[in-house]
């Protein structure tokens, strides 16, 4: 790992990279799913957002990411349980600081994942987001 990109990065390695939107948005229902290459710089107001194939348990997520953040030096602000869904169970978001990252991770229902049996037999329920406030 390039010792400038954000140490979160190393946790995702076990994810699909889908793409870049912009902040307030969500994929929409007829955009493909095509895992794509790691931009070499992430910007402020961006979602950057990967996906997990097969089962996905977001409890062991939300806390592993946190344990492995903290032990490689990342600041954790807030580590937020939403709830727990019907579908896709824990909804999280991860507040952090790393050097000059300032940031979150959280995750969402897919609703293209949702409502297509096909997509499920592949991906899990979730988007992963990372969205940063600050880039050096």
């Amino acid at each position: 790992m390039n010792e400038l990109e954000p140490k979160i990065l190393t946790e995702l390695s076990g994810f699909d990279f889908i793409g870049a939107f912009p902040r307030a948005s969500v994929p929409e229902e007829e955009d493909a799913i095509t895992v794509q290459r790691l931009p070499k710089s992430f910007e402020v107001g961006r979602q950057y957002v990967w996906l997990k194939k097969g089962y996905a348990d977001n409890d062991e997520i939300f806390r592993a990411l946190q344990s492995h953040l903290k032990g490689s030096g990342v600041t954790i602000i807030e580590a937020v349980e939403i709830g727990h869904r019907f579908i896709g169970g824990l909804a999280f978001r991860i507040s952090f600081q790393d050097g000059k990252y300032k940031g979150s991770f959280y995750n969402r229902l897919d609703s293209r994942i949702v409502k297509n049996k096909t997509l499920q037999k592949t991906w899990s329920f979730d988007d992963y987001v990372l969205v940063f406030d600050e880039t050096p």
